[in-house]
This record gives structure tokens, C-alpha cells and sequence, in this order.
């Protein structure tokens, strides 16, 4: 393995370390961002309401990459200042379909150990409860991918094998 800024003693990327901090030929920031800290992110289900409310009618893709917690919590949502929709309302109005990294769904080796088909991914084992939860009472299209499509993409690319 070829060692790149960012990565964990594992070997693994830390994915937005090393994104965050990426520079261009002229030094400038790839992706440039405010937020420096963690503590100076909003609350994320306020956000989200925030953001599907100002978004027209079934144009909102969502792309969960970790555990459920903030979007089963959105499920629970009252009228706020963003919308005057409950719950799953704002959801239903405003979102196409939810697409998920939460499974493995074919016999997998990769980021350094051997999956088997129906082995709890990290995603779901992080928040159970809200796992269940969104899988049970989402409003719209629930995409699921497997760990074995993350686990054939190699990070970087510039690092692939020649």
C-alpha cells in the first residue's frame, strides 16, 4: 500500500481528513470549506429541515454514508421555523429516494478482513435502533448498498496500481 496523508494505522483513508486538506497545483483548496471543527457544525436535523424546505417538490436525493441517527430522527420532527410540516411530511414532499451504505449482500473481502453475505455493516450496528427504524417507516424510494461496492473502490485514484 502505497502510505498518503490521511490515512489511519490501519492503512485506511480518513476520507474527509484527507478531502478537507487536499490542495491544487496552484495551493489553493480542492474543495474549499468554512468549517475547520467539528463543533462548529449546526444541528444536523435542524439542517436537514432547513434544507428540504427551501428544495422544490421531489428534487432531494439523500445519501446516507453513515449510521441512521440523523435521519430517523428527522422522521420525528415538528412544525419549526423551516416548514410547517411534521415528521415524515417534509420528507414525503420534498425527497426522490434515499440511497444508503447499509449492508452486505454477497461475500466480501476487503478493508482488511473477509464479509459474509448478511454480516451487520458498521453503518447499521452503529445506531440499531434508528437503522430499524428508518428502514421500517421510510416515506419514499430506500436504496441499499452493499459494503462489497465500497470495498472495490480504491481511494484515491491518482493511487491505483499501474
Amino acid at each position: 500500500m502505497i502510505p498518503i496523508p490521511g490515512t489511519a494505522p490501519d492503512g485506511s483513508v480518513l476520507y474527509t481528513r484527507y478531502l478537507s486538506g487536499l490542495r491544487g497545483a496552484s495551493g489553493s483548496l480542492v474543495f474549499p470549506h468554512a468549517l475547520t471543527n467539528g463543533e462548529q457544525a449546526r444541528e444536523a436535523v435542524s439542517l436537514l429541515r432547513e434544507t428540504l424546505s427551501n428544495q422544490p417538490d421531489k428534487s432531494v436525493v439523500l445519501i446516507q454514508i453513515g449510521p441512521s441517527t440523523n435521519l430517523s430522527r428527522l422522521l420525528d420532527t415538528r412544525a419549526d421555523v423551516h416548514s410547517d410540516l411534521d415528521g415524515l411530511e417534509p420528507v414525503k414532499k420534498k425527497v426522490r429516494f434515499l440511497a444508503v451504505m447499509a449492508g452486505v449482500f454477497d461475500d466480501v473481502s476487503g478493508f482488511g478482513q473477509t464479509y459474509r453475505r448478511g454480516t451487520p455493516e458498521a453503518n447499521i450496528l452503529m445506531d440499531i435502533g434508528s437503522a430499524q427504524r428508518l428502514f421500517e417507516s421510510w416515506p419514499t424510494e430506500l436504496i441499499a448498498s452493499g459494503l462489497e461496492i465500497g470495498a472495490s473502490i480504491v481511494f484515491p485514484g491518482c493511487h491505483l496500481p499501474a
